[in-house]
Formats: C-alpha cells, structure tokens, sequence
C-alpha cells in the first residue's frame, strides 16, 4: 500500500512537460528586466524568468533541468526576410556562394556537369558579380565547361541569371527576342546576340523552362530549410514572395504537425489583395501564420538595376526604370489595407525607397497595416524623418554589411561600392541613422541570397568588420549600432514585422518559450565572439527543435529517473 501510494504520488507530481533552465546568462529582451540566470518554461510557455532561486522555487517537482554552466540565453531570433522553398531546393543543387574567382567557378561548374549525367539541366546559384567584373559571365565561358548540356545558374542575390548557349536555345532566346518589361537581356558588344546573362526578369525566359519540382521535392525542400534555419537558433522565418499554390503545402505540413519552426508566410503582391486575405484569415495563430504580400520597385546595386536618385558613381548610368510608379504603389497599399493585410516592399536603392515613402505619405500612416520596406542598402537622408513619421518599417539585412567583398585587405573595392560611389557611402546599409530616427528596425537574411547566420549578422551589425577584424575600425563604423540594440532588432523587432510581437519576442512570462542557447565561447561583452559562435539548443514553443550538445537528452533522462 505504502510502496502504491509512492508510485501513485510521484507520477501526480511530475511534471515532464516543465523545463527549468537555470545558471545561465540569460539577455530576456524585456527592458523591464533585461538579465536573468533562470528561466521556467511550462506547456510551450515561459513562466518565471529570473534568479536561480527565484525561479527553482516555482519549479514544479519532475520537471527537467537544465545547467547552463554559464552559457549564454536569448530569445528566439526571427528571421524577417526568409525564401523557404527556393533556398531549401538549392540546397541540393549546385551551390557557388564560397568560390571567389572566375576560374574557381568554372572548376567548380565543370566537376558538378560531370557528376551528374544524369541531370537533364544543371541548376545552381551563387555567383558573385566581383568574380566577374567588370562584365557579367557570359554563356562562351559556360560552354567550354559544359558543352552542349543546358545552364541555369542564379546570381547569389537571384536578381542576375547566367545560362549556356543551349539553356537559350531551348528557351527560344535570340537576337530577335525583345527585352521583357522588367528585365535585360545582356547582349554581345555590337550585337543583338544574347550574351548568357539574363536581369530581372528576363532571367524568368529561361527559368520557366526548368524542369519543375514535384510537391513531394517542395516539401522535402521546405522542411531542410526549417531544420537548418532551426539549427542556427532561428524560431521564426518570415517566406516573403511565395505563392498561393505552395501555401497549400505550408497548410499540410502544420496540419500534419511537421514544422519545426514558426512560418510566417506572405505571397506575392501580383497574387491579389482579396484573394490572400481570405487565405490568412484561415491560417489561424499556430506555427504557420499570415504574412505580408510582396512587392518589388528595383533590383540591386550590382547589376544596375537598384533605382538610385542620381546616376551610378562608376558611369554605368542611372539604373534601371522602378518596376513600379508611386500611384501603383499607392493603388496596392490602397489595397491591401482594405482587406486588413501588410505590405513588404523590396527597395535596395535610395530612389526606390523614395518612392515608396512617398506612396505612404499620399495615404498616411495606417493604424491598422504595417508597410515595410525591405533592404534599405542605400539611404537619401532627407529620407530618414520619413521612415519614423510614417511609421514605416525597415527590414533590413545586417549580413550583407559584410565588408570582405567590399573593402579587400590590399585595399580594393568591391562591385556594390564601385558603383555607389563615396558621397553616398556614409549612408550605405544605414543601421545606426535609422535607430537614431527611432525608425523600427527588422533584421533578416534574405536567405538564400546570404547565409542565415543570425549570430554572424548581429557581430557585422555592431563591428561592421568581418571574423577576422577587417577592415580597422569597422567599414563605416557610423553606421554601426550596439549589441542591444541588434539583439533586439533579430528578436522583438522581426517579432513586430512579422506580427509575433503578442506571442514571441521577448523572453517574459506568458509569452511562448522560443530561445536559444549558445556555445560557451560566446561572450555579449565581446561581441566579435559571436562571428564564430554556435547555438547549442533551440527551443520553439517549449519543444527542443536543435540539441546538437544534448543538454536537453540529459534533461529528459533526469526527469525520468526522478519519476522512477
């Protein structure tokens, strides 16, 4: 009886579902309590955070532990600007982001064509437009590698197409093939002859023609893009430009409670106001919620097709027309306020940006829809009060502020800042101008187009160097912002973009437990420890979705033994 009543009694004090983290360096996010060691997390939600003390005596009997020995905590990082489906495909494709020079890329080209027979097309991303310049790769130099196989390699942004003579053949693009609106078609010098690159949305002639991928590839897909977004302590990714059919897919995976880490999907702008808003009304407030509609104004700095206010520092001209006019900007805004939906904008130039601040201003701010502007790598500061006054937000992406392309260590310069030119320099990737204004600031990645590293991010956004301390002083250290501010720039600030802000964010009773655990080399007084940290643990609504370390294993064999 005695021996029943102990069974019996320590079974109803259990509490396997109670996670006590506690001797940690925990930065909450919360101003009103910003550092703790412990923190108490019940049924997905966070319960006491606080001293170790504090915060063990609400433990319930049978929950998990967790020593942190010190280790660094924070809050989930929120990866505002996410492509899902497009980065996990490319994943099993042939990637070109770590080759550096023209013949590193052909090398790399020709070993992956003879790998794969197989293939009826090679895919792959990741070019640099340095290893090219000063022109664009051309489809002669694809062919000596390649033969006669058909190309298709996106730029690392995926705004520039490089493809083979075959590729254009098969596409039907030739001399007497017409600019789409929109979109380049780079020609031999003299000629009308395509040269092999492809801007904008020329890129799509050659695109549509790639095999495509089956629902069961786009779901595999999705799913190694969360679980490597997971495994750098991102808990929540926001998929801008998606569609409406591949949400059906995001739908099945939250239906069938396969998503390790919070979607926030939006679609393209071109899908329709009414018919996205009935489809987000449905998503409901689980992993998978509702995102803002997608819109692009101009491409990027590198190719020309950025929208600058004034033309380009290298000679190369004023850059492509804007794909959209302030009234169309306008017209959408119009729209999708109407139905209660957010708007994201792609804007990387300071014409761009102009423009859609001055749409905004036609309108008003709106109390109701957030308008966000995506990129902001160049700034016109009569343009800064603006962001703030129309409550605009900039999502930005503190990563490509990298300065190892831009400022060499013999002193070269890169493509993007060739053609910016030093008097607009100062406000290039304007992190710190934007903070001072009191505009809120959403950190992202832009996932493919550069790595997710969140940690990597923020050490760029408050060093400007790169891991190994180039350039001295930071490459426009006036544009760098501080740790805090970063931090909460990745976490409640992507968490407001992303409307989380209710449920995510900030690590403070009621709110979800999404947090990570870092390495213990990582220093927060030493914010450069961060370019080479790594994250031990991740949580997303109290569930362990990345424990490389174990402390979460050895959490959950001391529950048990507790119980036994």
């Amino acid at each position: 009886m005695r021996l029943w009543f102990a069974l019996v009694f320590a079974g109803a004090c259990a509490h396997p579902d109670a996670l006590f983290l506690h001797g940690g360096a925990i930065w909450t996010g919360d101003p009103a309590h910003p550092r703790a060691s412990a923190v108490l997390v019940e049924r997905g939600k966070i319960v006491a955070v606080g001293a170790d003390r504090e915060v063990e005596q609400q433990t319930p009997r049978g929950a998990r532990r967790i020593a942190l020995g010190g280790r660094v905590v924070l809050p989930g990082f929120e990866d505002a600007h996410f492509h899902i489906l497009s980065g996990g495909l490319a994943l099993a494709g042939l990637d070109l982001s770590t080759d550096r020079s023209r013949a590193e890329i052909l090398r790399h080209v020709a070993e992956w064509t003879r790998a794969h027979p197989e293939l009826p097309w090679i895919v792959g991303r990741g070019w640099s437009y340095d290893a090219f310049t000063p022109a664009l790769p051309t489809a002669a130099e694809l062919d000596a590698v390649v033969g006669d196989r058909p190309v298709f390699l996106s730029s690392y942004d995926g705004h520039s197409a490089w493809v083979s003579t075959r590729a254009l053949a098969l596409a039907g693009v030739g001399a007497t093939t017409p600019d789409p609106p929109g979109g380049t078609i780079v020609r031999l010098a003299g000629t009308r002859t395509p040269a092999g690159a492809l801007l904008e949305h020329a890129r799509e002639l050659v695109e549509a023609r790639l095999p495509a991928p089956s629902v069961s590839e786009k779901r595999s897909a999705i799913l190694r893009a969360l679980a490597l977004a997971a495994s750098l302590g991102v808990t929540a990714v926001g998929e801008v430009g998606g569609s409406l059919e591949d949400l059906a897919i995001y739908e099945q995976l939250a239906r069938e409670l396969r998503l390790p880490i919070r979607v926030v999907y939006g679609p393209a702008i071109e899908e329709g106001a009414a018919a996205y808003a009935k489809r987000a009304r449905a998503l409901g407030a689980g992993l998978l919620t509702a995102g803002p509609q997608k819109g692009f104004i101009d491409g990027v700095i590198e190719s020309n097709t950025a929208q600058l206010r004034t033309p380009y520092a290298d000679g190369s001209g004023a850059g492509a027309a804007p794909h959209l006019r302030v009234e169309d900007i306008e017209q959408q805004l119009r729209a999708a306020r109407a139905e209660g939906l957010d708007v994201a904008y792609h804007a990387v130039g300071d014409g761009a940006v102009h423009a859609v601040l001055d749409a905004v201003e036609r309108l008003g701010p709106s109390s109701t829809s957030r308008t966000r502007i995506e990129h902001v790598e160049i700034l016109d500061p009569e343009d800064l009060p603006r962001f703030a006054r129309l409550r605009v937000v900039a999502s930005v992406m503190p990563i490509h502020a990298d300065p190892t392309a831009e400022v060499g260590t013999a002193g070269e310069v890169g493509v993007w800042s060739k053609k910016v030119g030093p008097a607009r320099l100062r406000y290039a990737f304007p992190l710190a101008s934007l903070h001072q204004e009191g505009v809120r600031l959403a950190f992202g990645s832009d996932w493919p187009v550069a790595a997710i590293d969140p940690l990597r991010a923020i050490a760029i956004a408050v060093t400007r160097q790169s891991a190994d301390g180039h350039p001295d002083g930071g490459w426009i250290a006036a544009q760098r912002i501080d740790l805090p501010t970063a931090l909460h720039a990745y976490t409640a600030g992507s968490a407001y973009a992303m409307r989380l802000e209710d449920r995510t964010g900030v690590l403070r009773p009621g709110l979800a437990a999404d947090l990570v655990v870092l390495d213990p080399s990582v220093e927060l007084t030493n914010p450069r420890t961060l370019h080479r940290a790594r994250v031990e643990l991740t949580l997303v609504a109290g569930q362990l979705v990345w424990d490389p370390a174990n402390l979460g294993t050895s959490a959950r064999k001391r529950a048990r033994s507790m119980q036994k």
